[in-house]
């Protein structure tokens, strides 16, 4: 019983890792993303205040030609939405395994303090038991000494 609920809880100690591995992973995402988000927020600020005369321009003559890498708004709104998509999956699969996990805990509980109720009341029985065959063969014991001894000290008698 004991081994079973050991096993049964190493799964439910598996499944709950993997599950906080996911909620990491999606917490990694989602804060590179306010992160990125944020980088870019303060590169418009600065571009925003740059004129002609801003300190330092005028050293570069040259061209530097757009990334054709760049992300547009809605690549951007889409990526954060997929992000958004599956960190709400993962808190729902997060909150069902906690759910499970209660659960399944108070079962396990209630089985172990059910099994230790019938250890008990067999311990109790054995020890009845036992009490029971001493008190017999005590008064077997009597049985046989008193007349053994009482046939000793008439012999010494007489």
């Amino acid at each position: 019983m004991i081994e079973a609920s050991q096993a049964m809880l190493q799964r439910v100690l598996e499944q709950a890792n993997e599950q906080i591995r996911r909620l990491r992973s999606t917490t990694y995402f989602m804060d590179r993303d306010l992160e990125d988000k944020d980088n870019v927020t303060k590169i418009d600020y600065q571009n925003m205040i740059i004129n002609e005369r801003s300190f330092n321009l005028s050293m570069y003559h040259g061209f530097t030609p757009l990334d054709p890498a760049n992300i547009t708004a809605e690549e951007w709104q889409q990526y954060t939405f997929k992000n958004l998509e599956r960190a709400a999956k993962e808190i729902n699969s997060a909150r069902s395994l906690r759910a499970y996990v209660d659960t399944f805990l108070k079962q396990v509980i209630d089985d172990l303090w059910s099994q230790y109720h019938v250890v008990n009341e067999a311990f109790r029985r054995r020890i009845e038991e036992i009490k029971e065959a001493k008190t017999k063969l005590e008064v077997m014991h009597n049985e046989v000494a008193i007349p053994h001894l009482c046939a000793r000290l008439f012999c010494d008698f007489a």
